[in-house]
């Protein structure tokens, strides 16, 4: 069976849930790295075998701010590939239109992606995800379907109680 974990150690109005999707004991999937807790890691280090991938809706900043620091964490055991839509890897490294100045932050990620597109459908080791491109948020805004699991993430397209803002410079 799938666990669903969520962090959000971020509790303002641009904070952001950063999803671990896996099978314990197996591989795993980080969805939206915005948080920079170490308690990520202990919590994968116990659960989990490996990180397969790192699935981004969307690179605003509270949705990547802590995937430099995920990156580096496991670079001396394996890569972990970074899929993003091709419209949203501007975002990656300008403070401006990732949005990251509206806190006086400047967060930059240097990465290489994965594109995804709408319809795409990813065979991650032991998951197969749908990839919906949802743009207003940004222009590359996707969701990611886990149909087997019964689990859709939809980034910032939906907050509780409503939609996403589609009022942020990008």
């Amino acid at each position: 069976m799938v666990k669903i974990f969520n962090f959000d150690d971020h509790p303002t109005q641009f904070s952001a849930n950063t999803y671990v999707i896996g099978k314990v004991g197996g591989n795993c999937i980080v969805v939206d790295i915005g948080s920079t807790s170490d308690e990520i890691y202990h919590y994968i280090d116990k659960h989990y075998e490996k990180v397969v991938a790192v699935l981004l809706t969307h690179a605003h900043f509270d949705h990547i701010r802590g995937l430099t620091k995920l990156l580096k964490h496991y670079r001396n055991r394996y890569d972990i590939p970074v899929y993003l839509s091709e419209e949203d890897v501007p975002l990656l490294t300008d403070p401006k239109i990732n949005s990251s100045f509206l806190l006086n932050e400047s967060v930059q990620v240097n990465v290489t992606t994965t594109p995804v597109k709408d319809g795409d459908i990813l065979n991650i080791k032991d998951f197969k995800i749908k990839v919906i491109h949802t743009p207003f948020h940004t222009k590359g805004s996707v969701c990611y379907l886990f149909e087997d699991d019964n689990a859709l993430f939809t980034g910032d397209t939906l907050f509780k109680g409503g939609i996403g803002r589609t009022d942020l410079p990008y």
